[in-house]
């Protein structure tokens, strides 16, 4: 037997039939490794494997280079067999995913030429994760979701959208943690794209705001002046004279009496700049303009005089 180094790496066990073990890992996209049953005779879809790969994909891998992983993955849960049928799922993986603004052709082009296919969506986990049923989501937004396998039944749809995976139904679990959220946007296929053209909507803001508040903002320097791509910090905006707040709120919240409608007139990287005829212009945290776009309407809860 070859010795089992410390680090190999792990797999999903995709399917199986009568002599076959199916292994999928994070960079095989849409192929499998394949590997004798009689290694593992009593193994599962859905349970984790570590493995070699002495062999390309189109060949049998041997039945030694294989083995269990004994450490449970709490985000994947096995389903029973109830119909002896190759058109379910075997097993759900709770995952990230988000799906990409329309106008991003890559992804749209699937929805185009593939007849059942309703949307893709991008996961960290599987890259990309065909839709075949109507779903209700918002672009840009992360969810949570259960993702699976496509069933051996419709294996011909893998070389049309070239994924393997798929929604095991139509919830979507949105996700609200900063960190999470920030971490997913930076990676997504369409980021260059996006931040592009959120650029070319602050200034297309920016010129429809009133003349005395554009005249407000130009009496920044000239880097801030308009909305850019360049970061600014709340340092610099202090020294500006904007003032502070703590928090923006959702524009049907029930505010307090330093509580106002505004307008989201910049977003940074860190922050966003909100006008309110009360509060003139306003500094709020990223952790609270997250989902905050220029032009958009909100109220701000002044507490820093």
């Amino acid at each position: 037997m070859y010795p089992v180094p410390k680090k190999l790496p792990i797999g999903i066990v995709t399917r199986t039939d009568e002599y076959i073990i199916y292994v999928w890992a994070h960079n095989f996209g849409q192929k499998e490794l394949r590997y004798p049953l009689s290694a593992i005779p009593n193994i599962e879809p859905g349970d984790r494997v570590r493995f070699y790969q002495r062999e390309e994909f189109c060949k049998i891998q041997s039945a030694r280079d294989i083995f269990m992983e004994k450490v449970l993955d709490l985000s994947i849960s096995k389903l029973p067999r109830t119909l002896q049928s190759k058109e379910e799922f075997r097993f759900k993986i709770y995952t990230h995913v988000i799906f990409p603004p329309i106008t991003y052709a890559p992804y749209q082009n699937y929805v185009d030429t593939v007849r059942t296919c309703k949307a893709i969506a991008f996961s960290p986990q599987f890259h990309r994760v065909a839709c075949f049923r109507d779903m209700n989501y918002k672009p840009g937004v992360l969810y949570k979701a259960y993702v699976s396998r496509i069933p051996k039944a419709f294996d011909s749809l893998v070389s049309e959208v070239e994924t393997l995976f798929t929604f095991v139904d139509i919830r979507l679990n949105e996700v609200y943690e900063e960190s999470v959220v920030k971490s997913v946007l930076e990676i997504v296929p369409w980021h260059s794209q996006w931040q592009c053209r959120k650029g070319d909507q602050q200034q297309h803001h920016f010129q429809r705001l009133p003349e005395n508040l554009r005249k407000k903002l130009s009496m920044l320097t000239t880097s801030y002046a308009t909305p850019s791509q360049t970061p600014c910090s709340y340092g610099q905006y202090k020294k500006s004279q904007i003032n502070g707040v703590h928090r923006a709120l959702p524009l049907t919240s029930n505010g307090g009496s330093e509580t106002s409608v505004g307008i989201v007139v910049r977003v940074e990287k860190n922050h966003a700049v909100i006008w309110s005829r009360h509060h003139g212009l306003v500094f709020v945290p990223q952790s609270d303009c997250l989902n905050l776009s220029c032009g958009s309407a909100t109220s701000a809860t002044r507490t820093i005089q």
